[in-house]
């Protein structure tokens, strides 16, 4: 959902397709929505974005909503992955007559845990979102985790947002193949220069 582009027109439920094609694809589902509208004071699954069956509220630029696709193999483990997404209007500059599409702006800058992570299934699209969302995370978290000086979590959050090469396929954790660096040895020289650069400034 977070890379989909809809016509303003489309009902929720078309957007509940759109994230489970992936696993049905697989034969598998998932039996829970993939997401819906935030509310306040604890008001979680607010009505009426909820994006499962045969809703077919219209989305409206503004609106928040989750994005929460998952995998469960029966009594064995589950993965659900969750972002906050913004509705936003689409921009077509060179076709300013074109019919209304909504696009997801993506709310929650957390990192991804790479230890779970396996680049060799991903495709260069995805790879390449990855990549944006991971220059976002060191971009604005960065900033406010610098400002105030919890360097730590910010070189933690370093060591989560690595860049991924498009046209190549390593594990980005332990466990990678044989020659291929895990995180850690590729992030600790950044860390120690960036360490040395922060002493020599104080």
């Amino acid at each position: 959902m977070s890379r989909a582009s809809v016509p303003a027109s489309m009902g929720a439920h078309s957007l509940d397709s759109l994230a489970r094609a992936a696993v049905w694809q697989g034969g598998e589902n998932y039996g829970h929505p993939t997401g819906h509208g935030i509310g306040a004071f604890l008001n979680v699954h607010e009505e009426p974005n909820i994006f499962y069956g045969e809703n077919t509220q219209r989305l409206q630029v503004g609106n928040f909503l989750t994005a929460e696709p998952g995998y469960y193999k029966k009594n064995d483990f589950g993965v659900r992955l969750e972002n906050v997404l913004e509705v936003v209007e689409k921009k077509s500059p060179d076709a300013p007559d074109a019919p209304l599409f909504y696009e997801f702006r993506t709310a929650t800058l957390v990192p991804f845990n790479v230890k779970l992570i396996d680049v060799s299934m991903l495709s260069p699209q995805q790879r390449n979102w990855l990549n944006e969302y991971n220059a976002r995370v060191r971009e604005e978290v960065g900033a406010v985790l610098k400002a105030k000086l919890h360097m730590a979590a910010f070189y933690w959050m370093l060591n989560q947002t690595l860049y991924v090469p498009e046209h190549c396929c390593p594990r980005l954790a332990a466990g990678a193949a044989p020659g291929v660096p895990v995180v850690g040895e590729l992030m600790l020289p950044l860390v120690l220069v960036s360490s040395l650069a922060a002493l020599i400034r104080w």
